[in-house]
């Protein structure tokens, strides 16, 4: 297990050590703009850059910090790493309870498996998940669900829906991924997105001591016009935000945030034309 560990941060460090370089060259990770300024100081002088060109707010990530961050959390639950059960029930009521059975069903960045067993749970036979982390794909694998490490490994056009479930901002290149999961979609098919939202109340109230900023795997933020921009420069139409999921039990409350653009997170279902 400790070899798998270590096999796991040597890859988190590998891939973060690229990232440092492009960063390095003072450009913004998704549009390669060289007009980026600090936008926060965060803790240990760090600080959140935000592009004007396509509005995201992002982070240069740290190695040590980000795999001691991930050793962490998994030796210390590796169930920390999932959606939580109340927030799958939620999106599988109001968008997922109407699919067929038989609909083939990604769950990018499936973590501990929480949406999958559901899914698996709820009658469908055809899921995939989708985890980078060595650990929890062996940890998802011995509970017989099928785990792939890469979107690479799906073929092109076989996909129904695929989940992307507070994924995005933990992605050095997300505008890559999103591009994969279109190339992996059927034509009519669907990608559901939740991320945490820059231009929520609590950002700009909290400013860099949002929890959502703070959180070493978090490294890319955006806001609805941001993420509805990159979803259609790669391929993606019909994009819009879903306002009847909540996370919360202050529904009332909620409502009028997500109607103002002002909730902790973006909910987005977008479709291949």
């Amino acid at each position: 297990m400790a070899e798998k560990e270590e096999l796991h941060s040597r890859t988190i460090c590998a891939s973060t050590r690229a990232v440092n370089h492009l960063f390095a060259a003072n450009s913004c990770p998704l549009c390669k703009g060289y007009q980026i300024h600090p936008a926060y100081r965060g803790r240990k002088g760090s600080f959140l850059f935000r592009c004007p060109v396509c509005g995201i707010i992002f982070k240069v990530p740290n190695c040590i910090e980000l795999s001691n961050y991930y050793s962490l959390i998994l030796a210390k639950d590796i169930k920390a790493e999932s959606t939580p059960l109340e927030v799958v029930s939620e999106i599988y009521k109001k968008v997922l309870s109407q699919l067929s059975r038989d609909c083939l069903i990604v769950d990018f960045g499936c973590g501990a498996g929480h949406f999958l067993e559901f899914l698996a749970d709820a009658g469908y036979r055809n899921i995939i998940g989708v985890e980078r982390s060595l650990r929890l794909a062996i940890h998802l694998r011995n509970k017989g669900l099928e785990v792939r490490e890469n979107l690479l490994q799906i073929e092109d056009g076989s996909v129904d829906v695929v989940l992307a479930i507070e994924v995005l901002e933990h992605l050095e290149d997300p505008k890559s991924a999103l591009a994969e999961i279109h190339r992996i979609l059927k034509r009519s098919g669907s990608i559901l997105i939740t991320t945490p939202n820059q231009k929520s109340i609590k950002a700009k109230v909290l400013r860099w001591r949002w929890k959502e900023f703070r959180r070493p795997s978090h490294l890319i933020f955006f806001d609805r016009n941001s993420l509805k921009r990159l979803l259609e420069e790669v391929g993606f139409s019909r994009a819009r935000g879903l306002k009847d999921i909540y996370y919360t039990r202050y529904r009332p409350i909620e409502f009028c945030l997500n109607l103002l653009g002002l909730t902790g997170n973006i909910r987005f279902l977008a479709f291949k034309d």
